[in-house]
């Protein structure tokens, strides 16, 4: 696949439903939505996800361009663009997918651009399968599984958002790649990795910050829980967190989680903190021969 038409799927067009690794023991329903800031025609939010070299594997990612740099936009597509082609190219492990979609975009634009990026691979050649995961920055990912007690949804795995603190002379700054004042913050050596054994019935939600400062935990345990008793596929399920999110963001008397860490830190909280793109990545694991899809990536 070209750059270019990487680009335009990273930026939102044409998001669907699509099943990966069928003829594995277990395979993947992916599925994405986004929307950009109430305020703005296009974000800077960007995402991919496509079926690795190698059969069995899928590679997903989401990168979120920085406000106040003026190529961030531009900067988080191509992240994504160079990472689905490496992906496609035969790199599985995410960090170096990661690295290398990082020295591909810096070495192809001098202007002003910084990111956050999360990228997984979840691999379904083996008897279980397999999460690995490299994280840099705010966007991140959980990985929700019903509890063998009861059956409700709980959380199996959260990453951890990378935050730079306030003593190091930033306010409100994630982990980023690219350049401020002709110096870079973060490179990838910074991300973090892991990596995680999957079972059938686990759905990974991976999203930029759009999500996670709109919505309080409780909120998105119980908005998957109750579009997975109701059927939902992957991609009704990323629609409806970003839906969600959008919406509450924009209530002016509400307190997100957003407000919250700025109260926490001293700052003045304004309602509208939490608005912001939304970009939201699901994948439900499935036993082979257990899904159906439709659309193409």
């Amino acid at each position: 696949m070209s750059v270019k038409s990487s680009v335009r799927r990273a930026l939102g067009k044409g998001a669907s439903t699509v099943l990966f690794g069928r003829r594995a023991t277990h395979s993947f329903e992916v599925g994405s939505a986004n929307r950009p800031h109430p305020r703005k025609v296009s974000g800077e939010d960007a995402h991919f996800f496509s079926q690795g070299h190698v059969a069995g594997t899928v590679a997903l990612g989401v990168a979120d361009g920085v406000g106040g740099a003026a190529d961030s936009a531009w900067y988080s597509a191509n992240l994504m663009a160079h990472a689905e082609a490496l992906s496609e190219s035969g790199l599985d492990e995410p960090k170096e997918i990661l690295t290398q979609a990082w020295k591909l975009a810096r070495s192809q634009h001098a202007l002003d651009g910084r990111s956050t990026m999360c990228v997984l691979v979840l691999d379904a050649r083996r008897q279980s399968p397999i999460l690995r995961a490299a994280n840099l920055g705010d966007s991140t990912f959980w990985v929700l599984r019903p509890r063998p007690d009861s059956g409700r949804l709980g959380i199996a795995l959260k990453m951890r958002q990378q935050q730079h603190a306030a003593d190091e002379g930033y306010s409100n700054c994630p982990y980023q790649l690219g350049w401020l004042e002709n110096e870079e913050i973060n490179t990838p050596a910074d991300a973090d990795t892991g990596i995680m054994q999957l079972c059938a019935g686990d759905t990974v939600v991976l999203a930029t910050d759009g999500l996670w400062d709109a919505m309080h935990t409780l909120e998105i345990l119980e908005a998957v829980a109750g579009g997975l008793k109701r059927g939902y596929g992957a991609q009704k399920l990323a629609r409806n967190l970003v839906d969600m999110a959008a919406e509450l963001s924009q209530d002016p008397l509400r307190s997100s989680p957003a407000v919250e860490a700025m109260a926490r830190q001293g700052l003045v909280a304004r309602p509208r903190e939490a608005q912001d793109d939304v970009t939201v990545v699901v994948a439900k694991v499935l036993e082979s021969g257990s899904g159906s899809w439709s659309g193409a990536p």
